[in-house]
């Protein structure tokens, strides 16, 4: 929760705030409760998924099932809550691979939280190989710094882009 909303806020999520409960407000978005269980189970299921796939020994094959797993999932997830629950809602005329009818989810933020899952389970598994005595206690820290490392640099492309088409529009209003 530390980062999501600097994340929603740069790649133009809202949260529908009516009926919701509020877990925390970060950088004017307001984080509803519910979304502490999803990330629980999205980004924490996976990735502790992931990492024992890696321990029994997967190959590339196996690496493709969980990416393939984590696009259908997010894919079922998240377009139903956005077209039909209206929880939240991703606005902008300049969304990249975005249609407000047809497709309510921009298809870069599904690539974007498959990257969001194996890149935390990279990370803690390479803290864990480092047999290092009592290194377990930097999980929590890893997690969220993977967290800001993986919108960082996956991200930063379209939302500069989106950014950058958002002032140039404003230039075109006069101020009053």
């Amino acid at each position: 929760m530390f980062f999501e909303g600097a994340v929603d806020r740069a790649g133009n999520l809202w949260y529908a705030l009516p009926g919701q409960w509020k877990m925390i407000s970060l950088f004017g978005i307001h984080v509803p409760l519910w979304v502490a269980p999803v990330y629980l189970w999205f980004a924490g299921g996976f990735a502790l998924f992931t990492i024992l796939q890696v321990r029994a020994g997967a190959g590339p094959r196996t690496f493709f099932k969980i990416a393939g797993v984590l696009v259908v999932a997010d894919m079922l997830f998240e377009i139903p809550i956005v077209r039909f629950a209206k929880l939240y809602v991703y606005y902008g005329h300049n969304q990249p691979l975005f249609n407000h009818s047809w497709f309510p989810l921009p298809a870069w933020y599904i690539t974007t939280n498959m990257f969001f899952v194996l890149l935390p389970a990279l990370l803690v598994l390479a803290v864990m190989s480092s047999r290092r005595r009592h290194i377990e206690w930097t999980i929590p820290f890893v997690m969220i710094a993977a967290c800001y490392m993986c919108y960082g640099s996956v991200t930063w492309p379209v939302v500069a882009a989106m950014q950058t088409a958002c002032r140039r529009r404003r230039r075109r209003w006069p101020r009053f």
